[in-house]
């Protein structure tokens, strides 16, 4: 258990001096996508179709991958002041892959290092992404995006692009503590930011709402975590707990890979900048959800509730895969 406390802290210090040594630039105006500076040099997609090798393919944008229609494709964005190199896309990856998936990293970190920038630059990096599954013909009804942070939104508009071009929607976006900052303002409108139209099934997680995260359920289905607010095992561990709490909806989405278990639902009201969850009781319309990446399909929006523990495995097992 020691060991276990220790790596969580030692997580939460490496991603805390990773991120407090970027820079922030203004992260209260709207974001402005006619303010963006990224260019095609500064995005790479990482091809990863074989778990039984550690080989990969780079490719840059305008240049396509062949994949064969019957194989189902994870496409994991990272988000601000991050890189492909960092501990929760690896282990992501890795999960991806032994469950027999070809997955696509999206290396966009040069782009990312300023969050105000960073944000600015999500719509053309979605428009990017988009344009290669397009232009490489994969079969969209297999791709499935992962976006954390600023990334999230990125899938969200490459889900926009894809509709806007194609009969198609992406199978599901799963957003990892979306940003908030400079989108979750009431002049943002939904064609600026991660939207519930943006795949046929829009999942968010929500770790970190009382400082990174967006607050509000925007997904047809949304997880918050612990409430949603903070993370256990993120306080008084002598790090910034904000982080610690937004990182955490990586680890958690990646055990949902290989672990099930079940959230239950909630009403959400945002008051004072927290979320408030209130359980719904009536048995008779109360509704539980498959958490993360096994989520099944629900007809109707809702938001749902699942504690965990405060060290890694998180997630309380109730069915091992």
């Amino acid at each position: 258990m020691f060991l276990k406390k220790l790596f969580g802290v030692v997580l939460c210090l490496f991603v805390t001096a990773r991120l407090s040594s970027a820079d922030l630039g203004d992260i209260t105006s709207p974001v402005d996508s006619g303010k963006a500076n990224i260019n095609e040099e500064e995005v790479e997609f990482i091809i990863y179709q074989n778990s039984e090798t550690t080989g990969f393919q780079k490719l840059a944008v305008g240049q396509t991958v062949s994949i064969g229609e019957e194989k189902d494709i994870r496409i994991i964005i990272h988000g601000y002041a991050e890189n492909p190199d960092l501990d929760w896309v690896v282990k992501m990856k890795d999960a991806f892959l032994s469950k027999g998936y070809v997955v696509i990293v999206v290396d966009w970190s040069k782009a990312a290092v300023n969050y105000e920038l960073g944000a600015d630059n999500v719509k053309q990096l979605g428009l990017y992404v988009g344009q290669f599954i397009i232009a490489s013909g994969l079969e969209i009804s297999k791709i499935e995006i992962v976006g954390s942070c600023l990334g999230a939104h990125a899938a969200g508009h490459a889900g926009k692009y894809i509709r806007e071009q194609t009969p198609q929607q992406v199978s599901k976006i799963f957003a990892l503590d979306t940003a908030a900052k400079k989108f979750e303002l009431p002049e943002v409108p939904e064609q600026n930011r991660l939207s519930r139209n943006d795949a046929i099934y829009v999942v968010l997680i929500h770790t970190d709402c009382k400082q990174w995260g967006y607050k509000a359920p925007i997904g047809l289905v949304d997880f918050y975590v612990n409430g949603g607010n903070v993370q256990p095992g993120c306080i008084g561990v002598g790090v910034d707990e904000d982080v610690c709490s937004h990182v955490r909806a990586n680890y958690v989405f990646i055990e949902s890979i290989m672990t099930e278990v079940q959230a239950d639902e909630v009403t959400v009201v945002i008051k004072d900048g927290l979320v408030i969850s209130t359980p719904v009781v009536d048995p008779s319309t109360a509704r539980t959800a498959t958490f993360g990446e096994q989520v099944e399909q629900l007809v109707v929006p809702g938001s749902f509730v699942l504690q965990t523990q405060a060290v890694s495995p998180f997630l309380q097992i109730t069915v091992k895969l």
